[in-house]
């Protein structure tokens, strides 16, 4: 019987997880039981040679014999049976010749062979076709292993991958902002100097519009910041408290009317059921900002002389709804308009300022407050309608005596 020390290369790792280690030795030990064999083992095949995963009656420190034998094995793609086979030495005892071998291999989804399960032992084996099924069963368990171990490394690097992305992105935004406010700031502290100055009164028609595209550069930072806040993280450290909803509608419509009057504009805050209460527990400020974003968006969206109703309701759950008859949104996008910097067609086609990142601060407002952002559109040119929806605070338990 001739030897070859050809093995397969593959690019499957050599070592494995503590789990998947676990698994392979539970097979190996199943293996060594039911065929009646001292040694068993699950190798994995590296670039030049086979190395043991997991082994029963095998000494670490014992000259691999197995190598030539798993290489036939990897050759022949099926199970193996060597019986009465050259002496080799190399055994975890007394150093006895391995008489007997019978191997599986372990193939991947890819065809590839990724490593061997064997048995062997000092003496002759009758080894027969229903052992070899069973180490072929073993086999294919020992390719799941494997495979979930793949999928697990996989999982963590993408996770490792992501959080290092969100991170300097994170860095990139809170260095953009710091640069920009710096100057900025400079600037609105050098225009109160100018407005206080008599001797610059012949400049204010210059100075008032320096100063509203310098308080708009700042919104915009900190509009940077807020949108790049983690998915569920509050804006301040204020507790939660009751906020009326109907306050923070008026409250957040007289707050955009100067953009209204702007792109004239109404805005009308409707009220339904006045009678029934429509309380949360959150934060009044956040609620305020998520409210604000979104009749700003409709206002930015809305043709002159229109309407954008911002409307007041308690139905299971107490609700904003805000409703314009702009230019709508495409079905197609729809599903994106929460992504952080997505900008649809329409806000690309209309030069419509922002940066994509107003309905993802929504998101994360209502997340924080265990609500939900939901937009709908009949389509192109028919409106938007966005919903915000919230829980009511729990009543508190009574005092148990």
């Amino acid at each position: 019987m001739n030897q070859t020390d050809q093995t397969v290369p593959v690019s499957q790792p050599s070592s494995a997880p503590d789990q998947t280690r676990a698994s392979f030795g539970a097979l190996a030990r199943l293996a060594s039981l039911t065929c009646n064999m001292p040694i068993a083992a699950i190798t994995v095949a590296g670039a030049h040679s086979y190395q043991l995963a997991d082994s029963i009656g095998i000494d670490l420190d014992c000259e691999p014999f197995w190598q030539p034998w798993c290489s036939r094995v990897a050759a022949a793609q099926h199970p193996l049976v060597v019986s009465c086979a050259t002496a080799v030495t190399g055994t975890s005892t007394d150093e006895a010749p391995i008489r007997a071998f019978a191997g599986a291999p372990l193939i991947g989804h890819d065809g590839q062979v990724l490593g061997i399960l064997f048995v062997a032992g000092d003496h002759p084996s009758d080894l027969n076709d229903r052992h070899l099924d069973i180490l072929a069963g073993l086999a294919e368990q020992a390719v799941g292993h494997l495979a979930t171990a793949r999928d697990q490394r996989l999982l963590a690097q993408l996770t490792s991958d992501l959080a290092r992305a969100r991170a300097r992105e994170e860095d990139m935004v809170a260095a953009v902002s710091h640069e920009l406010r710096t100057p900025v700031t400079s600037i609105l502290g050098y225009l109160e100097l100018l407005t206080d100055d008599a001797a610059a009164n012949r400049f204010q028609k210059l100075i008032g519009p320096i100063q509203r595209n310098a308080d708009r550069l700042v919104s915009m930072v900190d509009h940077l910041l807020d949108g790049t806040r983690t998915a569920g993280a509050a804006a301040s450290g204020a507790a939660p408290t009751a906020v009326d909803l109907t306050a923070v509608a008026h409250t957040a419509s007289a707050a955009c009317q100067a953009e209204a009057q702007h792109g004239d504009v109404d805005v009308d805050v409707a009220v339904r059921s006045p009678d029934v209460d429509c309380t949360v527990h959150g934060n009044a400020a956040e609620l305020g900002q998520a409210v604000q974003q979104l009749i700003r968006n409709a206002i930015l969206f809305s043709p002159r002389r229109s309407t954008v109703t911002v409307e007041v309701a308690h139905r299971k759950h107490p609700s904003i709804t805000v409703l314009d008859h702009g230019a709508g949104i495409p079905a197609h996008e729809l599903p994106h308009v929460t992504e952080r910097f997505y900008r649809g067609k329409q806000a690309r086609d209309q030069a419509v300022p922002g940066v994509g990142l107003g309905l993802s601060i929504v998101q994360r407002i209502a997340t924080a407050h265990g609500g939900t952002i939901r937009v709908t559109s009949p389509g192109t040119g028919q409106g938007t309608t966005a919903h915000l929806t919230l829980q009511k605070p729990s009543k508190p338990k009574e005092n148990q005596t």
